[in-house]
């Protein structure tokens, strides 16, 4: 106990010597205060423990003088001063922690598909959101690529909360998609229609062709040849799929189509085969012509002048292709005229009887008469016949049938003669002669007429009654005297005609050349 303390010493002597000390006591304890430490979070996983004092600081668990201390746990820590006069004042502190993790959820993200190539992906938290790949704070952030994305979200304590999320896509197409078509446009199918199809159930059809050509269902009627595309879309994530069907056309004709017949129609001829063909094999043929004709096959058999229309079908695709035959008659009778002799023939004399002459043309002559003295000589299929004269005063009936060798058609004339009672080798009406007669190599021909007009000069054979030579042939003027010149250079010997025709009639004399 501190305090005075009294001593005293005595001796043997019995002597005494006293004295005093004051005890004193130091027992003041050091001063100690501790710094009110941090807390401990996900970011600051250690803090310092700082005490001060004007002793020695011991932490618990630490060596002496040990000052600050690191501490990375919560808890209570404590802490002793300890003075130089061994006093010790202590304390403690408490660490606390605050670890709680941010909160953090993610909302479920759409499908990204054909039709929805983006999507945002969208996190909520109660701390900072930072999404892998981006910028802190980016929230919500569009993604157009399948796949994980992963975000964390850091709380003000430096904890962390992560997560992440699945992205699907769906990018299928409708399957098996086809287009086809019931072509081709024909002549007789003037519409085909197209037939898209898929096995994928919820499906749009989208045509396109040519001429803007649209149309939105899966079967359609086109009219116009060319490709048609085909999108189909599936409806759950507009993905397509494209395809085609070609449209052919065939509008060929049957080929190479030909009309003819076999006329025309004639007096000899009265029906005309009328025949069709073509190349196109299993064409059929039809005909339409005058009066409403019609028939079918390619062979058909008429009777009535016009033109005949034939039509012809190709199988393959009923187009037609069409032509004509025109069916000519031709039934127009030849001319007949008996060209009247100058002069009455003498009686019982042979003469010369002509017909106008006609081109392509047989003659037929006949003669009757009471009297049996006239009679043909030769040229009954001529154009001038040679005949001979009954007794005086006596008429023969001549009769000329002239048939056109093209058609067959004929007509007839008739004309009388009449004997005279004297010869006459000269008209009244025309002066001509012929000399020399019998001749050999030439003959003079001269001839007047009364009136201007024109006049021949022929010479025909005696037995066929053919020309064999024209020696004039031009208009003359009245009263003036022509000669003209024969050279029988290459002709028999015989009996020969100088026929002359002027004013409409015809003047004859025998001619005889010698060799």
């Amino acid at each position: 106990t501190p305090g005075k303390y009294y001593v005293t010493a005595k001796g043997t002597n019995g002597c005494t010597t006293s004295d005093s000390i004051t005890v004193t006591q130091d027992i003041t304890k050091p001063t100690l205060s501790v710094t009110a430490p941090g807390t401990l979070t996900c970011a600051t996983t250690s803090i310092n423990l700082t005490a001060t004092s004007n002793g020695t600081i011991t932490w618990t668990g630490y060596n002496a003088g040990v000052n600050p201390i690191a501490v990375t746990a919560a808890g209570k820590y404590y802490v002793t001063a300890k003075g130089t006069n061994g006093c010790t004042t202590s304390d403690s502190v408490t660490v606390t922690q605050d670890i709680t993790k941010p909160t953090l959820s993610i909302t479920t993200p759409g499908t990204l598909t054909c039709a929805t190539t983006s999507i945002n992906l969208t996190a909520t938290s109660n701390g900072t959101i930072t999404w892998t790949g981006y910028n802190a704070g980016v929230n919500p952030i569009a993604v157009t690529t399948p796949g994980k994305y992963y975000v964390t979200a850091k709380g003000t304590n430096g904890c962390t909360t992560s997560d992440s999320i699945t992205v699907n896509q769906n990018i299928t197409p409708a399957a098996n998609v086809q287009a086809t078509n019931n072509g081709p446009l024909t002549c007789t199918k003037a519409t085909v229609q197209i037939t898209g199809s898929s096995t994928s159930a919820a499906v749009t059809y989208t045509w396109s062709g040519p001429n803007g050509y649209t149309a939105n269902t899966a079967a359609a009627n086109v009219t116009v040849p060319g490709t048609y595309s085909l999108v189909v879309t599936n409806t759950q994530n507009g993905c397509t799929a494209t395809t085609n069907t070609p449209v052919s056309q065939n509008i060929t004709p049957a080929a190479n189509v030909q009309a003819s017949n076999d006329g025309p129609l004639t007096c000899l001829k009265t029906d005309v085969i009328i025949n069709g063909t073509s190349s196109t094999n299993g064409s059929t043929f039809k005909w339409t012509g005058p009066n409403n004709f019609t028939a079918s096959g390619a062979s058909a058999v008429v009777t009535v002048p016009g033109t005949y229309t034939l039509s012809v079908t190709n199988p393959n695709n009923g187009c037609v292709a069409t032509t004509n035959t025109p069916v000519v008659k031709n039934t127009t009778p030849p001319v007949a005229v008996i060209m009247p002799p100058g002069n009455s023939p003498d009686p019982l004399s042979v003469d010369l009887l002509s017909a106008q002459s006609v081109t392509n043309a047989n003659y037929q002559w006949s003669l009757s008469s009471s009297d049996n003295s006239w009679f043909i000589v030769d040229g009954a299929q001529t154009a001038t016949v040679l005949y001979q004269s009954g007794n005086a005063n006596i008429s023969g009936l001549f009769t000329l049938l002239v048939t056109d060798k093209t058609n067959g058609c004929q007509n007839t004339a008739t004309y009388t003669l009449n004997t005279a009672s004297l010869t006459t080798l000269k008209s009244a009406s025309l002066e001509f002669n012929a000399y020399p007669n019998p001749f050999s190599d030439q003959l003079s021909v001269t001839f007047k007429s009364p009136a201007n007009g024109n006049v021949s000069v022929e010479i025909y054979s005696n037995l066929a009654g053919n020309r064999e030579s024209t020696l004039f042939n031009e208009n003359t003027k009245a009263g003036q005297t022509y000669k003209v010149v024969f050279r029988s250079a290459g002709l028999p010997a015989g009996l020969h005609y100088c026929v002359i025709r002027s004013n409409g009639k015809v003047y004859t004399k025998k001619l005889i050349l010698v060799r």
